[in-house]
């Protein structure tokens, strides 16, 4: 008994947990707050784990597969973004918490990749088809936005940059 009034209230991810360990707890938890009418109705308890920094990333990296998709939709053009690590960063600290997870992520990229990237296609300085390399001005706390193609780069504004094509 005094153990349990030293120790901790709710969920604890201590280190030494299995996943096993946690599901055990969490199943305890959920007896006693619920009624056993109640949760012998229910098929499955799953049990979620937060996830970690490469998940994040993947689920980053599918979004931008998402959003390369939608701009061929939209352009009718082939376009590749190219994020740096700061810029997948940056993002993962504004669409991500403890608490929620990578549920604001999809905001995230909404507000600080799409909304420039297609203030660049409207005023058609985004051009054809090629690469848009997403990097990050650490100083501002901007992305930056380049496009590639053949050799020549051109700055736009303050904090967008975008490609002059040598064929033009």
């Amino acid at each position: 008994m005094q153990h349990a009034a030293e120790g901790t209230i709710g969920f604890v991810n201590n280190s030494g947990d299995t996943p096993e360990n946690l599901t055990t707890i969490g199943m305890n938890a959920a007896r006693k707050r619920f009624s056993p009418e109640f949760f012998n109705r229910l098929d499955e308890i799953l049990v979620f784990h937060p996830l970690g920094a490469s998940q994040l990333r993947q689920v980053v990296a599918v979004e931008i597969e998402r959003l390369e998709s939608r701009l061929k939709r939209a352009t009718g053009s082939e376009i590749n973004l190219r994020l740096s690590d700061q810029a997948v960063d940056f993002l993962l600290e504004r669409g991500t918490d403890s608490r929620y997870g990578a549920r604001h992520l999809k905001r995230a990229l909404e507000k600080y990749l799409v909304f420039p990237f297609s203030s660049l296609i409207d005023t058609q300085q985004m051009g054809s088809a090629g690469t848009l390399n997403v990097g990050l001005d650490g100083s501002k706390q901007k992305l930056t936005f380049c496009k590639q193609a053949m050799s020549s780069w051109m700055k736009i504004g303050s904090n967008v940059v975008a490609f002059q094509s040598l064929s033009e």
